[in-house]
Order: C-alpha cells, then sequence, then structure tokens
C-alpha cells in the first residue's frame, strides 16, 4: 500500500476547513508502506493545508471534467434529482440559470457549471455561494456531472 490518495480520498471530500484532517496529520499514518509522521501544526497551520489540499482537488476535478465531453447518455431525470439535493435550494431553471443552455454550449456550458463567471471577480471570491459551488465541485462523479448537463441543457433554455 503507498501513499494515501488526497485528490480522491473520501475523507478529504467531507473535511470543512480541516477537522478531518487535522485529526489523520496530528496522529500520523504508521502503518502505511510510506508512513506518515506526526505533525503538530496550530489550528490555523491546519486549516491553511486543508484549504491547499482542496484546492488541489478543486483544480484537478476541474481539469478532469473540461477535458473531454461527459460520457454519453446523461439522464435528464438523475439530473434533475442530482439538482434537487444540491442545486435547487440556490439556483432554478426557471429564475437565474433560464437560458443557460442558450448561453453556453459544450465546453463553455461545462466550465460556465463547473467555475461560475459570476464567481471570476475579486469581490466574489469568498462569497458562500463560491464556497458550495467549489465544495461540489470536489464531489462530482463523471455520470453525476453528465446528469446535470443533460437536466440544464433540457430544463434551463
Amino acid at each position: 500500500m503507498g501513499a494515501s490518495d488526497l485528490l480522491r480520498s473520501p475523507l478529504i471530500g467531507a473535511d470543512q476547513d480541516g477537522e478531518l484532517l487535522g485529526a489523520v496529520v496530528r496522529a500520523g499514518r504508521p502503518n502505511l508502506q510510506t508512513a506518515m509522521p506526526r505533525y503538530d501544526f496550530t489550528a490555523s497551520e491546519l486549516t491553511d493545508l486543508a484549504r491547499y489540499i482542496h484546492y488541489l482537488r478543486q483544480t484537478g476535478r476541474y481539469a478532469d471534467l473540461t477535458a473531454q465531453p461527459p460520457p454519453e447518455g446523461g439522464n435528464s431525470g438523475a439530473g434533475e434529482s442530482y439538482f434537487s439535493r444540491r442545486c435547487a435550494s440556490c439556483h432554478s431553471v426557471e429564475g437565474d440559470l433560464k437560458g443557460l443552455a442558450s448561453k453556453y454550449e459544450g465546453a463553455a456550458l461545462r466550465a460556465q457549471v463547473l467555475r461560475p463567471l459570476a464567481f471570476a471577480s475579486s469581490e466574489a471570491s469568498f462569497t458562500a455561494g463560491r464556497r458550495a459551488h467549489l465544495q461540489i465541485l470536489e464531489q462530482y462523479s463523471e455520470m453525476d456531472f453528465a446528469n446535470l448537463l443533460a437536466y440544464l441543457e433540457a430544463a434551463a433554455r
């Protein structure tokens, strides 16, 4: 067994500002083939480390999901269910997302869903909405994303 894959780790995916990662860093992982020693980081250092790891995960996931088209066969019904669970508390296909699929196509639509242009300005860089989008970005599976796109392409015209 090698080192932990932090970019795909479910533990890191569930982490918020280092509260789960911190326990692992402080305890170490002596039983791995490439053992990790214990570290005595301050709470602030752990938060910074966790944010950096999340940044790397988000950047990697964005690259993975935009490098090529999503898998064929995205299911609009499954996408609607995903949208209802993860997106509908902030967005509506009849409201703020109306016309999204008419305005953007293909790679531009994928990029807009993953990293909305509204978050590009520095003043919006730390909003709750941006944070929520980045957390979701880390968690998308290829099929979740294909399903969500199928739903948006059908409903957000």
